[in-house]
């Protein structure tokens, strides 16, 4: 099963990388480029985010709840459309500093989410119904054409600005105790603008955030316990 990589914004980059990017598993020149970032799915129209939706707790022990259905966008990436307009004020704001934001890998359903966990195991993936991708709510923003040194000021500039746009960096490092997971520094998990910037100001990740708010939200924000 082939990675699929997605561009989010382009800017003064090698020229090796504008003229020749993978889109969706083909090859594109940098017009189509062009055509694809216009034909974004931001155009899908965002409903009211729920706060029990966009801060469900999705670890190895809080399973998705079996009745949850991610409404998704329809063209180019995949995701959750609660999340389409912060998604392109983000990538608009990346660009304006010379940043190019680029989708590893977004939404998975659960026979893609099967699929991995076989291919990787039990330490590198997570089963079926315990992945946040499955919510349609996490990104992974990573590229292997993309120059150590670009990537790393991607994530450099997600690391301090994602939060102003609903996001968190889902796996710290030093947080591993509380999360289960290894630092990954480019996996990003959408919680709203509020809920983030908290995030981000208290050092928390999204377990803690959530014990420390449990009255303020349906037991269904922190999913099933599995």
């Amino acid at each position: 099963m082939s990675k699929k990589y997605y561009i989010l914004g382009v800017v003064a980059v090698p020229a090796v990388i504008l003229c020749c990017v993978f889109f969706g598993g083909d090859m594109i020149t940098s017009d189509e480029l062009d055509r694809e970032i216009l034909n974004s799915p931001t155009q899908n129209e965002t409903p009211e985010k729920p706060a029990t939706e966009i801060l469900m707790l999705v670890n190895a022990t809080h399973k998705i709840p079996d009745d949850f259905t991610p409404t998704l966008t329809t063209e180019g990436v995949i995701y959750n459309v609660i999340m389409s307009d912060d998604v392109e004020e983000m990538r608009q704001a990346a660009m304006e500093e010379g940043i190019y934001l680029v989708f590893n890998d977004a939404y998975r359903n659960q026979e893609q989410q099967q699929w991995l966990y076989d291919t990787l195991g039990s330490r590198l993936a997570q089963k079926p119904g315990y992945s946040e991708h499955e919510t349609g709510l996490a990104i992974d923003f990573s590229f292997n054409q993309l120059s150590s040194y670009d990537q790393t000021q991607m994530w450099n500039w997600l690391k301090n600005n994602s939060y102003k746009y609903g996001f968190i960096l889902r796996y710290p490092a030093g947080k591993e105790s509380i999360t289960g997971i290894d630092y990954e520094a480019w996996h990003y998990r959408y919680v709203g603008k509020d809920a983030a910037k908290i995030i981000y100001e208290n050092d928390w990740v999204l377990e803690e955030y959530l014990e420390k708010n449990q009255a303020a939200y349906a037991p269904d924000s922190f999913g099933s316990s599995g």
